[in-house]
């Protein structure tokens, strides 16, 4: 009986160790759209340092923990404004106070163009309306999909809260080949199947190469 109570005991503190952990230092979050291409892949599994963009109050807090600031180029994973039970990730082109003005799909801050290397256009030759200029209030955030033309981002929803930022992905755990259909089930039944064949075809269908990569 007693050996029973320590193993109970054991369970409930790994339990309360990862529900903290999930709650306040690491998160699971899975790419099921193709906005973040080639940068991240529909399917892509990703562990998201929440504590990155936490709020501080002290010097002390920030040279103790993994604390940064949200810069120009960052990717965040965040609360999607419009609804917030869904979390969404986009990289961050505006600051506030920025003017940012989209042309032919390319961004420019302050009339300066800042595309990088990782910006897509898929599918082509389809280029999404040209967009502001706008400045960015405070307090908030001008995010856009890297895939310029398949991402619903800032040029449509508006301006990202800064408080509604859930973290900066850290690094690619599992990738897994998959379609945005795969992530959309519309009963139980068909959720319980598509685990089922997942875990099937999981030897086939991951990205070996994608795992353990850190996202840019």
């Amino acid at each position: 009986m007693k050996k029973f109570a320590k193993y109970l005991e054991i369970a409930a503190d790994t339990l309360l160790f990862v529900f903290f952990v999930q709650a306040f230092v690491v998160q699971a979050f899975v790419v099921p759209t193709s906005s973040m291409e080639d940068t991240l892949l529909i399917g892509d599994h990703l562990l998201v340092n929440k504590l990155y963009y936490a709020p501080y109050k002290t010097k002390i807090e920030k040279f103790l923990l993994p604390i940064g600031t949200v810069k120009r180029g960052d990717i965040v994973v965040f609360r999607f404004p419009k609804d917030p039970k869904f979390d969404y990730v986009k990289r961050v082109i505006g600051l506030p106070g920025d003017t940012v003005e989209v042309k032919d799909g390319h961004a420019i801050v302050n009339g300066k163009e800042i595309d990088g290397p990782y910006v897509r256009f898929k599918p082509t030759p389809y280029v999404p309306p040209d967009f502001g200029p706008v400045i960015v209030p405070p307090g908030h955030l001008f995010v856009m999909g890297d895939n310029r033309n398949n991402s619903y981002d800032s040029r449509f929803w508006g301006f990202l809260p800064m408080n509604h930022l859930r973290g900066r992905p850290w690094i690619i755990y599992w990738s897994l080949k998959k379609t945005t259909r795969e992530y959309s089930y519309p009963t139980i039944f068909h959720w319980l199947w598509g685990m089922i064949k997942s875990l099937v075809e999981t030897p086939f269908r991951t990205r070996w190469k994608r795992i353990l990569t850190i996202p840019h």
